[in-house]
């Protein structure tokens, strides 16, 4: 230390320190080695102090810049430590936000997290899964997940490993069965962590029980079957529609409406021109009146709307009631449209069938008032005819009648048959024709009528007959039988004059072929003919009397009106069917009948019987009354006349004259033959009684049978007829 004091010390003057300066120094003797002071001499001793206080000087100002270095380092240190402590707090503040956040987001995440180091146990534990833990009242932190839950199932814990070596392991939906043997459902997720040096740490397991959301899908699920059955097996038909109007969904009964699969159905749009939707008129109904095309135009519900639908697999139309819903969004925009419709072809079929028998009500109503009014003028012509037809044997019997007179009542006598048929045909239109109706197999009949009809109508006109073998009874009269199909075969002979086919096809039915007809079995008798068909304006009158489009002198127009008549008159229907220049299809439904033997009045023995006997004539018509007289004086009868029942009563109980039959017409003014008969029974005189009558018999004849009636005849009477009716009755 003195040699460095030296070396650093600049040299030294020989002038000794006074001893004043020697003790200013904090040194002393004392301080020195006692054994070095011993080999000193005082000058060296005294060198030495003067080097100890050069030494001291330097030392005090190193320790002066020392201090003042300290100074500026403590400053330093100051504004350091200042800045280092103010961005550690902060950054340790935003750390334990972050933190703080941290623990937030964990503690509120339906997922629960659980940190695990490599033998399991547990380092860290959120919320949830705290509160998970401590739901079993157990302290889980350092402690091994398998000490904790022991029933852990082998899939777990063989994820576990595979984690812990490195996999991440995850399932969207695991079933797990509790100890309790409850189920729950789990999401889970297994990861490694690593360390700073990136070894496996141990792994982190999310979890989040999803128990509560499978529920909810199976509630779910279980509701949307319900839905979907209740939509399937509703009763009406459901179409969804989407915006741009394509199906979006479809239950069984719209497949069964529309006559679609559900492949054909599924987005199928309105335009498509394969649906084919019709008006109540039969048109096919336009796009824009679509009911789902309604709803999207204006937004309103369409509601009740009748329309038909032609369904492609079978062309048959099923009519339906529809009713068209919106659906909107928040926007008020429409996101479908809802459509539901019921089968309402039974009820379309019975309001037409009431339209249509409504129809056929007023067309039989005015039919019917023609037909009252021709009735009764063809009655008043019957009893002239009447009188012409008996004053005609009555001059053929004189003896002066020269050659060429015989000849003009031949010529009278023709003429009044063909009157006579022309009011036959006027009768047979008003149903007041007299039928003299029996159980007959129309089999036979037509087979005979068609073989007539080969023999008269020309030879271009091909004729056929079909029917299935078996038996075809009817309760019909055959006269009137024959002349129907006669009128129908000129007709169709008219239609076609080049020639053509005439078909007649006989086929029964054991149910009412019509839903209009009444239970039971039909006979159906169809005559159809290639001709040139009748113009749809003129269908409504073909039945009319006396309407005809055949030229002046080639038709009376009573034709299709008896046939009407008839039919009706036989309690059956009539059909026509037509199509200009296609042919017109007749088809006549008439009820079946047993066959069974029913003997007919009168027209079976041929009797000429003269003398002996007294017939009372009751006739409110004088010309026909003294024509009767002479034809029943003719025959050899004695007559005795009466202008109504009263009178004949009169004579019947106070004359004396002995009465053996009356001859008596139905309806006279007064007292009618019915009557007439029916007081006769009840004062027990059992006469025989004859009715004339021009009107049917139907509605009266079963009363006149009980009261013991004798039988009838059809005015204009036929003198060889009368004669025969008298002598049946006189026989008997």
């Amino acid at each position: 230390m003195v040699a460095n004091c030296q070396a650093d010390s600049p040299p030294h003057t020989t002038t000794q320190p006074s001893r004043i300066d020697l003790l200013n120094l904090d040194w002393s003797v004392s301080d020195l080695d006692d054994q070095l002071l011993a080999n000193l001499s005082p000058a060296e001793i005294r060198q030495i102090f003067i080097e100890l206080y050069d030494c001291r000087e330097k030392l005090a100002e190193q320790d002066e810049a020392l201090r003042k270095s300290h100074e500026s380092l403590i400053e330093v240190r100051t504004r350091y430590e200042d800045h280092y402590i103010s961005e550690y707090i902060q950054t340790e503040t935003a750390l334990r936000n972050s933190q703080a956040l941290l623990n937030y987001i964990i503690a509120h995440n339906q997922s629960s997290i659980a940190v695990y180091d490599r033998e399991m146990r547990y380092i860290y534990v959120g919320q949830q899964a705290h509160v998970d833990e401590k739901a079993r009242g157990q302290e889980v932190i350092g402690r091994c997940h398998y000490d904790v839950f022991p029933g852990v199932p082998a899939k777990w814990r063989d994820a576990h490993r595979r984690a812990l070596a490195g996999e991440v392991l995850r399932a969207e939906e695991d079933r797990h069965v509790r100890e309790d043997g409850s189920e729950e459902w789990i999401r889970w997720e297994c990861r490694p962590w690593y360390e700073a040096d990136g070894a496996i740490g141990g792994i982190v397991l999310y979890t989040e029980d999803i128990t509560e959301r499978k529920q909810a899908e199976a509630a779910l699920r279980v509701s949307e079957e319900r839905y979907r059955q209740l939509i399937q097996n509703l009763h009406a038909g459901l179409v969804v529609h989407g915006p741009d109007t394509q199906v979006l969904l479809a239950n069984e009964r719209a497949h069964c409406l529309l006559g679609l699969s559900n492949e054909e159905a599924l987005g199928r749009s309105a335009e498509d021109p394969n649906w084919y939707f019709l008006c109540r008129d039969g048109s096919r109904m336009l796009l824009d009146e679509y009911p789902v095309m309604q709803v999207l135009t204006n937004k309103t519900p369409t509601e009740n709307f009748v329309l038909g639908i032609k369904r492609p697999s079978t062309q048959d139309v099923v009519w339906v009631m529809v009713n068209a819903f919106p659906e909107f969004n928040a926007s008020g925009n429409i996101i479908q449209v809802v459509v539901t419709f019921v089968d309402v072809t039974e009820q379309i079929q019975a309001e037409n069938l009431a339209q249509d028998l409504n129809k056929r009500l007023v067309h039989q109503e005015r039919l019917a008032a023609v037909g009252q009014l021709a009735a009764g003028i063809a009655h008043d012509f019957n009893n002239i005819l009447a009188v012409i037809a008996l004053q005609i044997p009555l001059l053929q019997r004189s003896a002066s009648l020269e050659e060429r007179d015989q000849g003009r009542l031949n010529v009278i006598q023709a003429q009044v048959s063909h009157a006579a048929r022309l009011i036959q045909q006027i009768l047979d239109f008003s149903r007041q024709a007299v039928l003299e109706r029996r159980p007959l197999d129309l089999a036979p009949i037509l087979t005979e009528q068609v073989d007539l009809l080969k023999r008269t109508l020309p030879e271009n006109v091909l004729v056929s007959l079909n029917y299935d073998p078996g038996e075809y009874g009817a309760l019909v009269d055959l006269t009137r039988m024959q002349q129907m199909v006669m009128n129908l075969a000129v007709n169709a002979r008219d239609a076609m004059p080049k020639g053509g086919s005439l078909r007649i096809v006989l086929s029964s039915h054991t149910k009412a072929p019509r839903p209009h007809l009444s239970p039971g079995s039909w006979l159906c008798l169809t005559v159809a003919d290639s001709g040139s068909g009748i113009l749809p304006e003129h269908l409504p009158h073909i039945f009319e009397p006396f309407f005809t489009t055949k030229s002046p002198g080639q038709g009376s127009g009573l034709g299709l009106p008896q046939v009407h008549g008839i039919v009706k008159q036989h309690g059956g229907e009539i059909e026509v069917h037509s199509r200009e220049g296609q042919g017109t299809t007749f088809t006549i439904f008439l009820p079946a009948a047993p066959l069974k033997g029913v003997a007919s009045l009168g027209r079976q023995h041929k009797f000429w019987v003269r003398g002996g006997y007294t017939v009372l004539i009751v006739e409110d018509n004088l010309d026909l009354l003294h024509a009767l007289r002479d034809m029943i004086e003719l025959l050899g009868y004695t007559p005795v006349t009466a202008a109504n029942g009263i009178e004949a009563m009169k004579i019947l109980e106070e004359s004396e004259v002995a009465v053996d039959l009356v001859l008596s017409d139905l309806v006279m003014p007064g007292m009618g033959g019915e009557e007439l008969l029916t007081i006769l029974r009840a004062r027990n005189i059992t006469t025989p009684v004859l009715i004339l009558s021009g009107h049917p018999l139907d509605a009266e004849l079963p009363n006149l049978t009980e009261q013991g009636l004798a039988g009838w005849l059809l005015k204009p009477v036929d003198a060889d007829l009368l004669s025969r009716t008298l002598a049946q009755v006189f026989t008997q």
